[in-house]
């Protein structure tokens, strides 16, 4: 390992100097040091798929979802043997239900299967197997296909769930399921609601202080039908939006969403000459998208604030008249209630979406979406990173308290096996500037994607890595502590 020693400037001040630390002093490490250290540590498992990181701080343990498998570690020492319950299926729902039970879905060979599981199992020595009869249909909960990307989230004791539905993966979907309510989900075949949508991330939100007005956002990347010029081959960054007591229409859209919609996410570079060079991959979370390939090679990371997001879904609708005509500005007469609002006592008297008149809800089912893109802070990327061998896949953010104020520590996981480490400076005007702290290479071999959550009463995040087909030993690295850290104030985005 490599140190540059410094020599300090006594006339900066002390912001002034840790700024020019951190410009300069920047440290790489490498598999064998970081083996040596003691901060990456290897799984002794023969299963990869490494595919969700779930940490349980009150039973201290770590779940993880992998192909044929859910672990389950101590996350005071994940050296220990992890005992292992055998679902056989590539496990893509690994969600906590409740105090006691995790809610898991797989593929189940092209039958998607679901089961609760008790958390308690894990604290007995011997083999555990989940019988079939054990689990329920995970139809609509879990894609059939394990390569195709999922998102979902247990809010209220329902699960929301973006998945390919169908046995040929041409069925993108959003779903709301368990629980005693009806199972409810988007538009079927329906290309202005969804077109081969890839999802990322499902996220509940509390606009009011009524809890009627509650919705739940899930961000995906799509191709875009209102792309000109394109033939609907152009990805798009979006997301989309619902009422958590959305039930659907009484007439039209039964049992399918009557609030769905959806609006850009816009992360772009400008060029030399005005032109925007756009990001429009969702590898992994909300802020972190890709280049296509043959346009710009390389990853960006930009950040939203979630007043512009909700501000965009008050903003006009996009209409299509018909095939021959273009994406324009609807300038028509929009229904009342608005399409979109939530039945509730804060913006109506309506206590149900099956009461809407059905003006409303064939606006809803027509116009899906949102003429606004959602900028990014500052209107560009945080961090840029182009000719560079790696992509980044997942971002997690971590808020630490330092003596001089609060910053947003990044871990950002790439397809090569390489974790970076950075900060997140702002700057006067709405700007913002990025840091980087270290590089970690976790693998000296090649792997798919790296996922990630986070420990936020102890401060250590948890790289874990795909690896590629043909090599059997997943890892689980360890972040070091961030310096200045206020542990009662960690916040995990």
């Amino acid at each position: 390992m490599l140190v540059h020693l410094l020599k300090f400037q006594p006339s900066l001040p002390t912001l002034g100097l840790m700024l020019y630390l951190c410009h300069m002093l920047f440290f790489f490490f490498s598999t064998a040091e970081l083996i040596q250290n003691g901060r990456l540590l290897t799984l002794p498992l023969e299963a990869g798929d490494l595919h969700s990181l779930l940490p349980d701080e009150d039973r201290r343990r770590l779940y993880v979802a992998m192909k044929d498998n859910l672990l389950s570690t101590s996350l005071d020492d994940i050296t220990q043997n992890p005992r292992k319950l055998d679902c056989a299926n590539f496990l893509r729902v690994l969600q906590p239900f409740n105090q006691t039970h995790l809610y898991v879905c797989g593929t189940g060979a092209f039958n998607p299967r679901c089961a609760f599981i008790a958390t308690s199992i894990f604290h007995q020595a011997e083999y555990q197997t989940l019988s079939y009869s054990q689990t329920e249909c995970g139809k609509g909960k879990c894609p059939y296909d394990p390569f195709q990307k999922t998102a979902s989230a247990v809010v209220d004791g329902e699960l929301y769930a973006g998945i390919t539905s169908d046995f040929m993966s041409r069925d993108s979907a959003f779903f709301r399921s368990l629980g005693r309510r009806h199972v409810i989900r988007t538009e079927q075949y329906d290309s202005t609601w969804l077109q081969d949508a890839q999802f990322v991330r499902v996220a509940p939100l509390s606009e009011t202080d009524n809890p009627e007005d509650d919705k739940v956002y899930v961000f995906f990347t799509e191709r875009a039908q209102e792309a000109e010029g394109a033939a609907g081959k152009v990805l798009y960054s979006r997301v989309a939006r619902v009422c958590k007591n959305d039930i659907g229409g009484q007439r039209s859209l039964v049992n399918k969403w009557s609030t769905f919609q959806k609006a850009r996410m816009v992360c772009s570079v400008p060029g030399p000459d005005g032109l925007q060079t756009h990001f429009d991959q969702l590898p992994a979370r909300v802020t972190t998208t890709a280049g296509p390939l043959d346009i710009l090679n390389g990853s960006a990371v930009c950040v939203y604030r979630m007043e512009d997001v909700v501000r965009a879904f008050k903003g006009n609708f996009l209409h299509k008249e018909g095939p021959q005509y273009k994406w324009a500005e609807f300038t028509g007469k929009v229904p009342y209630p608005r399409p979109g609002t939530c039945p509730s006592s804060t913006y109506g008297s309506y206590s149900s979406t099956r009461e809407y008149p059905d003006d409303v809800i064939f606006f809803s089912r027509t116009h899906p979406l949102l003429q606004e893109h959602v900028l990014p802070l500052g209107e560009r990327p945080l961090l840029v990173r182009v000719g560079v061998h790696y992509k980044f896949s997942k971002l997690l953010v971590d808020r630490v308290e330092a003596v001089d104020g609060t910053y947003d520590v990044l871990f950002i996981g790439t397809d090569s096996g390489l974790v970076l480490k950075a900060i997140h400076l702002p700057r006067e005007h709405g700007q913002s500037q990025e840091v980087t702290l270290e590089q970690l290479v976790c693998l000296s071999w090649p792997c798919t994607s790296v996922n990630c959550t986070a420990r936020p009463a102890r401060n250590a995040a948890w790289p874990g890595i795909r690896t590629a087909p043909g090599t059997d030993m997943p890892a689980v690295h360890i972040c070091p502590p961030c310096a200045g850290r206020d542990e009662r104030k960690s916040t995990l985005f």
